[in-house]
């Protein structure tokens, strides 16, 4: 499961620790487990993209759990927003439209 954030301009440093911080009040049992924070641009260092995180979690939390957890996110100080990502559609190969 990912979440994705983007922290505030003056806090980019301290992204994963925000992020890290706030599993463990949420999530204990997750934060033992392997979550990984990563910049989704990790390339940039100016501009809107370069702000946005995403956090991996382990897969078996529950909906209640990640709800939480996205909850606690959004209400940070230093995060501007967090979101679960869209879900892709698949691709086809229909011309006909």
């Amino acid at each position: 499961m990912q979440i994705i954030y983007k922290v505030k301009e003056n806090r980019v440093k301290e992204a994963e620790e925000i992020a890290l911080k706030n599993i463990e009040q949420v999530l204990p049992a997750a934060a033992a487990q392997e979550v990984s924070v990563e910049q989704v641009f990790p390339g940039l260092t100016k501009g809107q993209r370069a702000r946005l995180f995403s956090i991996n979690l382990p897969v078996q939390l529950s909906d209640d759990e990640l709800s939480q957890l996205v909850k606690r996110l959004r209400e940070e100080d230093g995060i501007e927003y967090a979101e679960f990502p869209a879900a892709r559609k698949p691709m086809t190969n229909d011309v006909s439209k």
